[in-house]
């Protein structure tokens, strides 16, 4: 499959696991997987900030605690309270791309059997 189909298919998991969430959410965090969310270790992630989406920080940090919630600095900024009960796009991103590279994970091991 191509990584356009794996990338649709990681999208539309997430949309299953929060259906009420408008689509300009799913678009915003899909920039910000496009635009490159980095890996900094195994619970950690730097999501890209952009001005065009409102942000004032070039980059976020994602953490995924043990408790198996997500922690966005941004929840402790302007409007933190807001953004951690309603999800920031952030965040989201990161469950984006974990979901991709999970399914890239399976795929890339089928085709070395």
């Amino acid at each position: 499959p191509a990584l356009a189909e794996q990338l649709i298919a990681a999208v539309r998991d997430l949309m299953r696991s929060y259906p009420a969430k408008p689509v300009s959410w799913y678009a915003r965090a899909l920039m910000r997987v496009l635009l490159g969310v980095r890996r900094l270790g195994p619970r950690h992630w730097l999501v890209p900030g952009l001005p065009e989406l409102g942000d004032r920080y070039a980059r976020y940090n994602v953490v995924l605690a043990s408790d198996g919630r997500y922690l966005c600095d941004c929840y402790s900024r302007r409007y933190g309270r807001r953004r951690r009960a309603e999800i920031c796009t952030h965040v989201a991103s990161v469950m984006i791309a974990r979901r991709l590279s999970w399914t890239l994970a399976r795929w890339s091991s089928r085709g070395q059997g």
